[in-house]
C-alpha cells in the first residue's frame, strides 16, 4: 500500500487539493443562491428586489450542505433520490474513464488494421467517443447541477413550511407580524419575506407585496 501511494506524483495530490478548494466553496455559494432563489420564488418575490451579499450564500449553502446530509441520515424520500441520481452519475463517469484506460493499456486505439477489422475499429472509436461527452456532461451534472438541485430542494422545503406557518394567520402562526406605518398609519401588516436596504417584501392572505421601504416605520405585532 505504501508503495503504490509513493508512486502517485506528488502534483497529483496538489493538483486534487487545488480542484477541490475551489470546487467546495464554488458549490457551497450555488447551493445557497439556488436555496434563497427557490425560497423567494414560492413567495413570487424577486431575488433581484432582494439581494444579499456572497458571504451570505456561502454561509447558507454550507447550511443546505449539512441539512442535505442530515437528511440522507433521516431518510428523506428526495434527498436520497439526488444522492442516487449522484451516485449513478459518478459511476457511469468512472466506467467510461476505466474504459478508456484500458483500450490505451492495449493499445487497440493504436492499430489500424484494414478490411471489416479497420470498420469495426472506426465503430469502436465513435461509440468510445460518444461515451467520452457523455460522461463529460454527467460530470458537469455533479459539478454545477447537483449543488443548485440541493439548494432548490432546501429553499423550497424551507419556504413550504413557512407558507403552513403564515397561512395560519397572525394570531395562530409561530412566526410574528410586523406592521409597516408611515406617517403613523399603517400601510399593511404580515409576515416578512425579505427584506433590503430600500425593500420589504410583505405576505398576507396568499399574496406577496413589496414596499419601499424609505421612510416607513416597522413594528412587530405582538399576539
Amino acid at each position: 500500500m505504501a508503495t503504490s501511494l509513493r508512486a502517485v506524483p506528488e502534483w497529483v495530490g496538489t493538483k486534487a487539493l487545488t480542484v477541490v478548494g475551489i470546487l467546495v466553496p464554488a458549490g457551497c455559494y450555488f447551493a445557497g443562491a439556488s436555496a434563497y432563489q427557490a425560497y423567494l420564488g414560492a413567495f413570487n418575490a424577486d431575488a433581484e428586489a432582494f439581494p444579499i451579499d456572497q458571504a451570505s450564500h456561502l454561509i447558507n449553502g454550507v447550511q443546505v450542505s449539512f441539512g442535505f446530509i442530515a437528511d440522507i441520515f433521516r431518510g428523506d424520500p428526495k434527498s436520497w433520490l439526488v444522492l442516487v441520481a449522484y451516485c449513478v452519475a459518478s459511476a457511469f463517469g468512472g466506467f467510461v474513464w476505466s474504459l478508456v484506460r484500458q483500450c490505451l493499456a492495449d493499445k487497440i486505439l493504436e492499430t489500424k488494421p484494414s478490411g471489416w477489422t479497420g470498420k469495426v475499429r472506426t465503430a469502436w472509436l465513435g461509440a468510445i467517443w460518444i461515451l467520452l461527452v457523455a460522461a463529460a456532461v454527467c460530470l458537469l451534472g455533479i459539478v454545477v447541477a447537483l449543488p443548485g438541485v440541493i439548494g432548490e430542494t432546501a429553499g423550497s422545503k424551507q419556504a413550504e413550511e413557512k407558507l403552513h406557518d403564515f397561512n395560519q394567520g397572525c394570531q395562530n402562526a409561530v412566526a410574528k407580524c410586523i406592521s409597516l406605518k408611515k406617517d403613523g398609519k399603517e400601510l399593511t401588516h404580515g409576515f416578512r419575506v425579505a427584506q433590503s436596504k430600500d425593500r420589504i417584501g410583505v405576505y398576507l392572505s396568499g399574496v406577496t407585496t413589496e414596499y419601499e421601504s424609505t421612510g416607513l416605520s416597522i413594528e412587530t405585532l405582538s399576539k
